[in-house]
């Protein structure tokens, strides 16, 4: 089918500078944007559309979102207007509420208008944004914009194109379209008809007509409207707001709008209309909502009609029973006066809210006082409002206005001093209770004269005085004058202001406590500033000492000092002036700033100072001199301060011990101190205020320098007498190099033995753990039955293997006490139980010798602040040398005893210290005295023979007198060859009173029949070494266990996520990733945060349990482990992890 319009007349339709806006601008931008197009006019893109109000309408109907030079969504006036009555805010992003997706035309499709038409309808939709090839926007096409084209004058030429074109249809089908056509020409011609007859109705109404839109904009109103309002034109009102058109609309009204906007129908009989200019007009009215041809509410229609005349002639009528119409009007005139009281209280309560709030927003009174008296002044149309404070010492005699606002032509008060000498004795106390005074003509209230002079001399003839309180006192008073005539003061002013009056009182309360605070403050920060002023000369005196000292040279040291004194005061030049004791003087270093005249070395003979600077210096005390040429004490100095410009100064005396047989002018008549110089810093550029704590540091300095030039001095001296001990001192400095050398090494070979004795520990317990499991696993069965004979090779290699771990362990204690590393856990702890389980700690060992144990306790022994392990290790290794070194049959005693302090006999607040005494006493082979120095050296034994005969390392005594001499206490010996030895220890203890009874609670255990552990739990094992790995895994297995493997870090990372093991076996030193941080990554994943994870460690050194639990560890085993022990704690944690497995399961 051919198109009825050429493809040029189509795209006359097209409006090709729509309104486009970005998707993330406000909504309130693009309702201003259109409302913007809708009134504009003149607009030369108009030009070629049939009527420029039918452009304007058109561009004006919606706007299109364009993001990148791409359509993507479109905002109408109807979705304009659902927002509004949804309340959704307009602050919001178009993105948010804009229709999308959007249905575009190419222009290059655009040849057909009905084609477009059925379009629009198929869609719904009334605007159609034209784009070109790219997808850009070119323009947009609007449903009016095509019905336009098709308006009834124009169908003449539509129908004549018709029917050229028609006559290739069908006879029935030309006929349909014709009558279709006809049909739309005659529903035109009744629209057009009915619009011209409906504007004319309404704009020739003999009533009020106004009809508005959805918006509020004005679409049609009668002239009757538009003059009874003065609008002047119909043209000039439309597309206007009618809230822009008559601004006095009452909130009441635009409520009644919104009902009617909503479907309401609101009327009302008779209404007073007050207009902006004042003048009344009685009216009826009615707002109708209209609808549009889709049954929407397209605004309101108001109706207005003047019943002035009704009201005119009701009046009259009114006027015929005068009695019924004086009794409306008192009823009528009280309700009135009752609702302006009621509007003039709630006006008074607005305006002192938000008096209040503008007093509140400051903390600076002076501010409160300004605002308020400016505030009040404008309420209660007084000539001057000023507040008055009290001096505190004047008994309210004296005082000032600080604030005030005054009426133009009335003179200000501000800054005044007043005097009233009766205000206090007469006033005072009045105002001090609370009370206040309200004066309508002060000439006639029989004010005190003294007091009415002074209000006179203000020109006041009126006033009304609010006390101001701070708590309990008297502040000041808030006044308000009437200046121009005598006033009376209503009750609601004067409440009014006593309510300011309190508010005024609550401010300076709050501000007096704001500035005490920021006083504090202020002091606080001087004082911190003071410190730290404090500091930093503190700091910079240890610097200049320390640069001092670390020379014996007197010119190094004195070029130092002036140097460094320059930097730390900021002066322009520093000096040391030093006196001769022949009487001469000289300058003998200084440090001057660019630009101005040294002095070094300048020198004066036969000098003389008077006697009181002399006493000043002499008693070590600076002088600060602020104005060098008016110094009545340095007058003989003008020239020389002239010439350096010398404004100001700090000198400082520098004062030396005087020696043996030392007299001369500088020596103090007291004969304990001489003058050597001074330290003097210049203020050369202008005068400084020089402060006492300058002073006293360059004091300081000067005292730290004469030291430094009195060690000089011995130390030249000292060279002097001492040259033929020049070699000497070389040497010894050789040696002390070597010493250091020697220390360097010596901490570098600490250092090295503590990093090996941490990797042989790693490297010895790693191979023990695969021996020691193994041993447990065969000695329990694991791998089988074992025969008798193998169970003793299997007990001999257990013992072995425990005998060498002894040794480890004794080596490493011994380490740790030496690089101090040790630390003891102490608590109370009871002896008689210690002793006890020490002893039978040993019992097998001595009944294989048949060696008879006596431990003989004393009664009631106190308890001890003890580390009850190590204390348990000393009494086991003195026991344990006992049973080695005792023969068969022999006997070993074991004692304990207290012995409490006792009051010295020359001093009776002296007492010595209680102690507890405990002895190993055994009938061994004894010790020959020439051998007792060398019992407690760690590697020690004290013959050759005994080596062969008694295995051992030499260590065990080593670490029992360390052990003791850590909790204060002592070891003795006594010994006889071929009788015994008795090695006793001695501890400090307090009564039994000072410790109280130990109540620590032991650590959470579960006992294996207490665990209802479900069987074959998989267990990671993340383990490099073979040995291990086949022990421990064995004995799991063994035990019901599944087992998985890990060589390295990563692997266990691994394995961890993959397999989601019941529990973890985490060995620290592997190879690539380490034990810490495979734990540490392993909590990171929530799948395997809460696995239990034990730590296991060969290295045995300070701070490894800890370090493994900050990482993550549930608990920390040593190397070598005890299999057995090993699988208790692996059934205890997973008995406890079951709860939180069970809970998340029930969770999901």
């Amino acid at each position: 089918m051919y198109p009825i319009y050429q493809s040029a007349e189509v795209k006359s339709a097209i409006l090709r500078d729509p309104l486009v806006i970005s998707p993330d601008a406000p909504v309130a931008a693009a309702i201003a944007q259109m409302s913007t197009a809708r009134s504009g006019c003149g607009d030369s893109h108009a030009q070629g559309w049939q009527s420029e109000k039918l452009y304007l309408e058109a561009r004006s109907s919606c706007i299109v979102v364009v993001e990148d030079r791409q359509v993507v969504g479109i905002l109408t006036e109807r979705d304009i207007t659902r927002l509004i009555f949804q309340n959704f805010s307009l602050d919001c992003p178009v993105r948010q509420v804009m229709t999308q997706p959007v249905v575009i035309l190419p222009e290059s499709t655009l040849t057909d208008v009905f084609v477009t038409l059925h379009l629009l309808e198929h869609h719904g939709i009334c605007h159609l944004p034209v784009v070109d090839e790219q997808n850009c926007l070119v323009g947009l096409i609007t449903q009016i914009a095509l019905l336009h084209l098709l308006n009834p004058l124009n169908l003449h030429t539509l129908v004549q194109q018709l029917e050229t074109k028609v006559l290739c249809l069908e006879v029935e089908q030309a006929i349909q379209l014709r009558e279709e056509l006809h049909d739309r020409k005659q529903a035109e011609a009744k629209l057009q008809e009915s619009e011209a007859l409906l504007r004319l109705f309404v704009q020739y109404a003999p009533v009020g007509i106004i009809m508005l839109d959805r918006s509020m904009r004005c679409v049609m109103a009668s002239q009757r409207w538009i003059d009874e309002y003065q609008l002047g034109s119909l043209s000039s009102i439309l597309g206007r707001s009618h809230y822009d058109l008559v601004p006095e609309t009452s909130e009441q009204w635009r409520q009644i709008h919104q009902r009617c906007l909503a479907g309401a129908i609101e009327t009302c009989d008779e209404d007073l209309l007050i207009r902006a200019d004042g003048t009344q007009q009685w009216l009826r009215w009615e707002v109708h909502p209209w609808f549009t041809g889709t049954h929407e509410i397209g605004g309101i229609i108001i109706f207005t009609e003047d019943i002035g005349q009704r009201k005119q002639l009701e009046l009259s009528q009114q006027e015929l029973n005068q009695s019924l119409e004086r009794k409306v009007t008192e009823r009528t005139d009280a309700l009135h006066t009752s609702e302006a009281q009621i509007r003039q209280q709630i006006e008074r309560e607005t305006l002192l809210r938000e008096i209040t709030q503008r007093i509140r927003q400051s903390l600076d009174l002076q501010t409160i006082f300004e605002t308020a008296c400016h505030e009040i002044r404008q309420v209660v149309q007084a000539d001057r409002v000023a507040i008055f404070k009290f001096r505190p010492d004047s008994h309210f005699d004296d005082g000032e206005f600080v604030a005030e606002s005054v009426v133009e032509g009335f003179s200000p008060v501000v800054t005044i001093q007043v005097h009233d000498h009766c205000f206090g004795k007469n006033y005072s106390n009045f105002y001090a209770k609370g009370r206040f005074q309200a004066v309508d003509d002060i000439y006639a209230s029989g004010l005190q004269p003294c007091h009415s002079n002074i209000l006179a001399q203000f020109q006041v003839r009126a006033n009304l005085i609010m006390p101001l309180l701070s708590g309990e006192q008297l502040w000041g008073l808030l006044c308000i004058h009437q200046c121009a005539a005598p006033r009376h003061w209503q009750p609601s002013e004067i409440e009014l202001t006593q309510q300011l009056a309190s508010q005024l009182a609550i401010a300076i309360q709050q501000a007096s406590l704001y500035d005490q605070i920021q006083s504090e403050l202020m002091v606080r920060q001087r004082a911190e500033a003071e410190i730290a002023l404090q500091l930093r000369r503190q700091q910079a005196l240890g610097a200049i000492v320390q640069r001092i000292r670390e020379s014996l040279d007197l010119n190094e040291i004195l070029a130092t000092v002036v140097r460094q004194v320059k930097d730390v005061m900021q002066g322009d030049r520093v000096i040391i002036f030093r006196l001769f004791p022949d009487g001469c003087s000289q300058i003998v270093e200084e440090a001057v700033s660019d630009g101005l005249v040294p002095l070094k070395n300048r020198h004066w003979d036969n000098e003389t100072w008077s006697q009181d600077i002399l006493d000043c210096y002499w008693q070590g005390i600076p002088r600060i001199v602020p104005d060098v040429m008016n110094d009545i004490w340095t007058n003989c100095l003008i020239d020389y301060s002239t010439e350096g410009q010398i404004q100001s100064k700090i000198v400082a005396p520098i004062l030396q011990d005087i020696r043996s047989g030392e007299n001369h002018r500088w020596v103090a008549p007291w004969e304990t101190n001489k003058l050597w110089g001074i330290l003097v810093v210049h203020a050369c550029r202008e005068k400084r205020v020089w402060h006492d704590s300058e002073a006293q540091l360059l004091q300081h300095i000067a005292n730290q320098l004469a030291v430094a030039i009195q060690q000089a001095g011995l130390f030249e001296q000292l060279q002097q007498e001492l040259t033929e001990r020049q070699q000497a001192q070389q040497q010894l400095t050789e040696r002390n190099q070597q010493l250091a050398v020697s220390n360097e090494e010596l901490a570098r070979a600490t250092r090295l033995k503590d990093e090996f004795l941490a990797n042989m520990s790693h490297e010895l317990r790693t191979p023990l753990n695969a021996i020691l499991g193994m041993t447990e696993g065969l000695q329990e069965s694991v791998f089988g039955d074992v025969n008798p004979q193998q169970a003793q090779a299997l007990e001999t290699l257990e013992r072995s293997a425990s005998h060498l771990l002894e040794l480890i362990n004794d080596i490493l204690d011994v380490a740790k006490i030496e690089s101090g590393q040790l630390e003891l856990d102490c608590f109370p702890t009871a002896i008689a139980p210690l002793c006890k389980s020490s002893l039978a700690f040993i019992k097998q060992q001595a009944l294989k010798k048949h060696i008879h144990l006596e431990i003989k306790l004393a009664p009631n022994l106190p308890e001890l602040l003890i580390d009850e392990r190590r204390i348990r290790q000393v009494l086991i290794n003195l026991l344990t040398n006992a049973v080695k070194f005792t023969p068969e049959k022999g006997r070993i005693i074991l004692e304990a005893n207290y012995q409490p302090g006792s009051m010295a006999a020359d001093d009776a607040n002296s007492f010595s210290q209680n102690l507890l005494h405990i002895a190993v006493t055994d009938t061994g082979i004894g010790i020959a005295p020439n051998h007792l120095n060398k019992l407690f050296q760690p590697f020690v034994q004290i013959d050759s023979a005994l080596n062969r005969k008694y295995e051992g390392t030499g260590l065990g005594l080593a670490l029992v007198k360390r052990l003791v001499e850590l909790h204060g206490g002592r070891v003795s010996v006594t010994s006889e060859v071929g009788s015994g030895s008795c090695f006793a220890i001695t501890l400090p203890c307090e009564v039994s009173t000072t410790f109280p009874k130990s109540e620590i609670q032991p650590g959470t255990t579960v006992e294996s029949s207490q665990i209802n552990q479900p069987k074959s739990s998989l267990i990671l094992l993340a383990e490099d070494n073979e040995g291990n790995i086949n022990s421990i895994s064995s004995y799991l297995k063994a035990k019901d266990y599944r087992v998985l493997l890990a060589k390295n870090g990563q692997e266990a990372i691994a394995v961890a996520q993959s397999e989601n093991p019941d529990l973890i076996l985490m060995d620290i030193q592997m190879p690539g990733i380490d034990g810490l941080e495979a734990m540490r990554q392993i909590r990171c994943h929530p799948n395997s945060a809460n696995i239990p994870i034990i730590a296991l460690t060969a290295l045995a050194m300070k701070n490894d349990r800890d370090r493994c639990l900050d990482a993550g560890a549930n608990d920390y085993l040593t190397k070598p482990v005890k299999l057995k022990h090993l699988t208790t704690v692996i059934q205890t944690l997973l008995a406890l992890n079951e709860p939180a497995t069970q809970s998340n399961q029930s969770d999901l």
